[in-house]
């Protein structure tokens, strides 16, 4: 449900379809797909702001390291709103996390396409 919201442009109801199913499997968004080719060209800029959505579910969720991971991605896919993680409330328990400033101190270059 997750990705069908997420391609239908709304995000909101994607990050709450992938909290739920991350309540009820916390590895679901690890497993492997099989559909890797049409990821591959999914544009960046729309990948990066799964990345950054992703991260706010898994924050959400107290899954800190797996929040990490994917902000770090997102910043990699070159997210243009990667600031609003010091405001998004999804993000406060991770704020605190010394972690969260170095990563954001220290940004991740740009994957290249």
């Amino acid at each position: 449900m997750g990705a069908a919201y997420f391609a239908k442009k709304e995000p909101e109801k994607a990050m709450d379809a992938y909290i739920h199913a991350l309540q009820l499997d916390p590895d679901v968004l690890s497993h492997s797909s099989r559909v890797g080719v049409v990821w591959q060209t999914t544009p960046a800029d729309e990948r990066a702001f799964y990345d950054y959505m992703v991260a706010k579910a898994y924050a959400k969720l107290g899954l800190l390291d797996l929040s990490l991971e994917h902000l770090r991605k997102a910043m990699e896919e070159q997210y243009k709103d990667i600031d609003k993680a010091y405001k998004d409330n999804e993000f406060a328990m991770l704020r605190k996390d010394p972690r969260f400033n170095e990563l954001m101190t220290n940004r991740p270059p740009a994957l290249p396409d």
